[in-house]
């Protein structure tokens, strides 16, 4: 129960994105205790290596920052399950990785365990844009290849490929004038219906999905409303994909202005790449995976997922990360939990891969 006392206490410091300092000085200090020498970077993240072997090390990487709501967690066990008092989230997104790679540490360095050596990357910001990954120095790392836990899946999983992803905001810009005045007025709704219209929004195909999350327009009942805010997103395993679709969009957008006299204003952003594991050093680092959890009576299970983590960003580097399943449920939600057993058998699969 002790890997399952340190996820509680740690989920007990807030740490929504932004905010992830109190936590960072907490496991600067938790490593320290095991005189293990931290580094923390320009942009907050934690970073150290564990072990004094000249062999190649493999890295892990967890991120520090949580949804909101994520402050003043009370976590409780419940059912073989730790979970919140469902006001707020429990976590364990990702704060269970966080504590399989201390206690871990811990555990190999207070009972002398031999191991190889390790490189642990604690990133912030994950949940808002993968921040802290992209701004970490991967040149940092004498690692070629490492994992996160990051993917709220039952214990055994493997993620083989993520999809590309990029967000978009557009503003819709026309006139706005009081009711009793719409001479004066060029009202948004109107282009905004018919661009909503023409678009397509989903599951575009089998690599693609699109979505709008965000509309904003207007702000009072008696005012006809000039401004129109949309944010979106579009995710596809096929790069080529996504600038079709927004091509298209874009194409879309420009006629439906127009057509009412309306400006607009349209900005596009890749957060990451994706990657897919098919090459021959992925295909033996996911049959040793395959392996670990044959031995610990987990059924493996190798899918790809529409997920977005730390690991693109890492693949993205030249640093092949495999994203794994970390055992939550209901992550990103009031109901987020996790079983005592997961937990047991995460931190059973971190030992696994460094011995």
């Amino acid at each position: 129960m002790e890997i399952t006392n340190l996820f509680i206490k740690l989920v007990k410091i807030d740490s929504p994105s932004g905010f992830e300092d109190e936590i960072s000085k907490y496991i600067v200090q938790f490593l320290k205790a095991l005189k293990i020498k931290t580094a923390i970077d320009r942009f907050g993240n934690v970073y150290c290596r564990v072990g004094k072997k000249k062999t190649k090390p493999i890295f892990f990487s967890a991120h520090l920052d949580t949804v909101e709501p994520g402050r003043n967690i009370k976590p409780i066990i419940k059912n073989s399950f730790v979970q919140s008092d469902q006001t707020t989230i429990l976590g364990a997104d990702n704060k269970i990785a966080v504590a399989t790679v201390l206690y871990t540490a811990q555990q190999i360095i207070k009972n002398h365990i031999a191991h190889r050596n390790f490189e642990v990357i604690f990133t912030r910001s994950e949940e808002i844009g993968n921040y802290g990954a992209v701004n970490f120095n991967t040149k940092l790392l004498k690692s070629d290849y490492g994992y996160c836990f990051d993917s709220s899946s039952p214990i055994g999983t493997i993620i083989t490929a993520s999809p590309f992803y990029e967000r978009f905001n557009i503003n819709i810009i026309g006139q706005s004038a009081h009711t009793s005045l719409p001479n004066k007025a060029n009202n948004v709704i109107f282009p905004l219906i018919k661009f909503i219209n023409k678009i397509s929004l989903g599951r575009l195909n089998k690599d693609t999905v699109a979505n709008i999350g965000v509309i904003n327009l207007g702000s009072v009942r008696n005012t006809i409303p000039g401004n129109a805010f949309i944010q979106g997103e579009i995710r596809s395993f096929i790069e080529k994909k996504i600038t079709t679709y927004k091509e298209q969009l874009i194409k879309k957008l420009e006629k439906s202005t127009k057509k009412y006299g309306v400006k607009f204003t349209q900005n596009f952003v890749q957060e990451n790449t994706g990657y897919l594991h098919k090459d021959q050093v992925s295909e033996q680092l996911i049959n040793n995976l395959k392996v670990i959890f044959n031995c610990m009576n987990v059924v493996p299970i190798a899918q790809s997922s529409w997920g977005v983590s730390d690991a693109n960003i890492f693949n993205q580097c030249g640093k092949k990360c495999i994203n794994l399943g970390n055992g939550s449920e209901f992550t990103h939600s009031v109901k987020e939990r996790i079983s005592i057993k997961s937990i047991l058998n995460l931190q059973k699969l971190m030992l696994k891969l460094i011995i």
